[in-house]
């Protein structure tokens, strides 16, 4: 790296060069408490105190990885469930990129990841599929518990609880994703509307400033109560102005009206 780099900023520049290889790391982190629940075999042969000291001395460091390199304003667990959302892609960018390189292109995709023909259900079929992975291997294990075959209660109980809050984490991903309502993303963008809206009174002039904006729509924030549905915006941003029709979609009361 260069000269002059803090530590926190050299522990950046590791990630960024060794983050597509993530997805692997955390497939084998999901499904290996599932393997060890549908087949009892352990992927540690004996728990000694020597081996926690090293997953304590792992743990404590990622910890302070995460919290230097966000300058104390990492988050664990949203980490976490960033990664959920994203290993699979990850997997299969690792994948394209050590075995299927040659027929790789580069592309610019929509923000959205995919046509606009595609339901969001198919981005989410990885966590569909590690939520009833995980609910098959707890039911196999604890059946196997139940009925006399094992007694392994320590390894069950450990291999569940890891399961489980992985499961959270899916679960969240998956709540998120089907809680937005747009398709398209919205980028955060501050930048001046003037609107003419049509209402049975007559036309409704009036300022604001948007929130977001995409190809198919924006969003801003009005000084005045809106009551109509069709409008002419016109967006400014420096020395350039774009006027187009719209329609209200959906609309939210940020702060009472008064006169």
């Amino acid at each position: 790296t260069m000269k002059g780099l803090s530590f926190p900023q050299r522990l950046n520049y590791l990630a960024l060069m060794l983050s597509w290889t993530t997805g692997v790391q955390k497939l084998i982190l999901y499904y290996t408490p599932l393997l060890m629940l549908l087949t009892g075999v352990g992927p540690v042969a004996d728990m000694t105190w020597h081996l926690v000291l090293i997953t304590v001395f792992y743990v404590f460091t990622v910890w302070y990885t995460v919290k230097a390199s966000g300058n104390g304003y990492g988050r664990l667990i949203d980490t976490e469930i960033t990664q959920m959302a994203t290993f699979w892609t990850q997997c299969r960018g690792t994948w394209r990129a050590l075995f299927n390189r040659k027929s790789a292109n580069f592309v610019v995709t929509q923000k959205s990841g995919g046509g606009r023909e595609s339901s969001i259900h198919d981005f989410l079929r990885p966590q569909y599929t590690f939520i009833g992975c995980s609910i098959v291997s707890i039911t196999w294990a604890a059946s196997r518990y139940v009925l006399g075959v094992s007694e392994d209660f320590l390894g069950l109980s450990i291999c569940s609880l890891l399961v489980l809050v992985h499961c959270v984490f899916a679960w969240i991903v998956i709540r998120r994703a089907l809680a937005q309502r747009r398709f398209d993303w919205r980028h955060p963008c501050a930048a001046h509307i003037s609107y003419e809206l049509e209402t049975p009174d007559g036309v409704q002039r009036g300022e604001g400033i948007t929130k977001d904006l995409c190809e198919t729509g924006v969003g801003f924030l009005a000084y005045e109560k809106l009551n109509g549905h069709e409008l002419k915006m016109t967006i400014t941003a420096g020395d350039t102005s774009v006027t187009v029709r719209g329609k209200i979609c959906n609309w939210d009361s940020i702060v009472d009206y008064q006169s």
